[in-house]
């Protein structure tokens, strides 16, 4: 069995694919601009954007407003902490409250006032401290009883409350700000407690724990990366054949070129391996550069980081799980480019194609999301799965952990199904019903 009409139609198929600028875009530039500007681009705004936010200085607001000066002395005191009049927030509000409402500008006048605010419903005082945060007047609220000083200095205890808005890092960080600090006033109360008393401060201290991480640098260094990277292999792997196997396939047809290919000397399945091995190295080629892009972003952004932090950091992954990886990817490649073939003979047009091909993309990114659930490992009742078993045995990889018989199970199950989705294609491409659907 002669595969030479096979390579004449795979190098012309070639070399009409690469005259397409949108097959270049998708199996070059993407994968090669893809991760550096997620990995390093993205990742730096994001840091340098918490580090501004988390350096900045935090309005907060303490009820009641004539609470124990020294305290609010030693508040206002605190690093990133700004306090911020009563009388401006209570203004806010009432100028938000609805003019009928007068249930509600009395709650609001008797919360922002020195009365005892745990007099006002849970569900109120909640709904008032949401609407201030969120007006970005203030970052935090401080409630304290109206007797928080006369307690502490009876040496009873009090609740000192800090509400805040866990869904906007500015408001988490003024909360932790006055945590911190409120730890720190309590631990200075209790020493000065128990040096009253007598008692040594190491009373509360029976013992320390000490935390040691015996993870491999293999498994830190793929730790993050194992969760998305699977993912965007698939994805990447898939849509860098997807548009060649439009152009060959749908796009002939659209194009009347189908028949003159049809006419020459070559066998049915020569013409369906020419083209899926076209569709075949465009999505290898975009797997290939990914995976290179990748390891060069993780290097750059490790070294960064590195330069930041003490400590030696696992940056690059290691070349056997590079070749573990592409290993990996070879037989999913083939099933996608099979897939992308059969799908898109079965179009009229380069539009409809389209059409056939983005169910496909969502068959794909559901299971491959796999990857991102914590907890999920692979077993050998997900070792049949395609795409799952994949992601679950790349996530292994990238985290050094390497189990060599579900490894084997999922390649040979990979290939398995590969092998049939091109059985598949190879028969399409002998229907006439489907090569002059017009």
């Amino acid at each position: 069995m002669s595969l030479r009409g096979a390579a004449v139609v795979y190098g012309k198929e070639l070399k009409d694919v690469t005259r397409d600028r949108r097959t270049i875009i998708s199996m070059v530039l993407v994968p090669i601009l893809f991760y550096p500007l997620i990995s390093i681009g993205l990742g730096s705004l994001i840091a340098s954007q918490i580090q501004k936010t988390r350096a900045a200085q935090q309005r907060i607001l303490v009820l009641p407003e004539r609470s124990d000066p020294d305290l609010l002395a030693s508040l206002a005191a605190a690093p990133q902490l700004e306090l911020v009049p009563v009388d401006s927030v209570r203004t806010g509000l009432l100028r938000q409250a609805s003019p009928d409402s007068v249930g509600q500008r009395e709650s609001i006048g008797r919360l922002f006032s020195s009365a005892d605010p745990g007099a006002i419903t849970d569900s109120l005082k909640a709904r008032l401290y949401f609407a201030a945060i969120s007006a970005k007047w203030v970052r935090a609220v401080v409630e304290l009883p109206p007797d928080f000083a006369a307690r502490l200095r009876t040496g009873d205890s009090a609740v000192f409350g800090v509400y805040t808005d866990e869904t906007d890092l500015k408001s988490e960080t003024a909360g932790d700000l006055v945590r911190k600090w409120a730890n720190g006033v309590r631990d200075s109360i209790v020493g000065q407690r128990l040096t009253a008393s007598g008692m040594d401060r190491r009373i509360l201290t029976p013992f320390t724990v000490a935390a040691f991480d015996v993870a491999p640098k293999a498994k830190k260094t793929g730790y993050i990366a194992a969760m998305f990277l699977p993912y965007m292999l698939m994805i990447l792997t898939l849509t860098g054949g997807m548009y060649p196997a439009l152009d060959i396939t749908a796009g002939e047809k659209e194009r009347n070129t189908l028949e003159t290919l049809l006419a020459a000397p070559v066998a049915r399945w020569q013409l369906a391996i020419g083209k899926f091995l076209t569709v075949l190295t465009a999505g290898f080629i975009t797997m290939l550069l990914a995976t290179a892009s990748m390891t060069i972003s993780m290097g750059i952004g490790g070294m960064q980081f590195s330069s930041r932090e003490a400590g030696e950091v696992p940056t690059v992954f290691a070349p056997a799980t590079v070749g573990w990886m592409i290993l990996l990817m070879l037989p999913m490649a083939v099933l996608f480019s099979a897939l992308l073939i059969a799908v898109s003979i079965s179009a009229r047009s380069y539009k409809e194609g389209q059409s056939y091909v983005t169910p496909l993309l969502m068959v794909v990114i559901m299971p491959a999301m796999v990857s991102f659930i914590p907890g999920v490992e692979l077993n050998w009742s997900l070792a049949w799965v395609p795409v799952v078993n994949l992601c679950l045995t790349l996530k292994d990889v990238l985290m050094g952990t390497i189990r060599p018989a579900l490894f084997a199970a999922v390649l040979f199950t990979t290939v398995v199904y590969a092998g049939f989705c091109l059985f598949v294609a190879a028969r399409v491409f002998e229907r006439e019903s489907v090569l002059f659907r017009t």
